[in-house]
């Protein structure tokens, strides 16, 4: 069997790609994990091109896996488990905190309030808290 060179594939890459294929599209991946849809775009593709391979077949709506794409799903998910796991225990360990950071675009007009954005913060907070 031929063994074939590839360069690392970043855990945010995996991130992204298993973000992109539970949604079935690159902007509700991009939603889900904080990021633009052409930051998603870039990502995905890089991966490809790492890989040799194409993940997603493009569609107007959204994406869908492709066989190769298929192949790393269940793969990606548990080894992305297992190091999220893994870090967690070494932090639990070494009496770590989990630190959660909030950064807001002052260009952006907001539709809603300072007050109903601080309100959703504080539910994210007290969500991670009671993990």
């Amino acid at each position: 069997m031929e063994h074939i060179q590839r360069d690392d594939v970043s855990i945010q890459q995996i991130r992204i790609f298993l973000a992109a294929a539970q949604t079935g599209s690159f902007s509700q991946a991009a939603q889900k994990l904080y990021l633009t849809q052409p930051a998603v775009s870039k990502w995905i593709a890089k991966l490809e091109k790492e890989l040799g391979c194409k993940l997603f077949s493009r569609r107007g709506s959204g994406v869908t896996l492709t066989e190769e794409g298929e192949t790393l799903v269940d793969g990606w998910k548990h080894m992305l488990n297992v190091y999220d796991d893994t870090l967690g225990a070494m932090d639990r360990r070494a009496g770590k905190k989990r630190v959660l950071r909030v950064g807001v675009l002052t260009q952006l007009r907001f539709a809603r309030s300072i007050e109903d954005i601080h309100n959703e913060i504080y539910g994210l907070v007290a969500a991670c808290l009671a993990e």
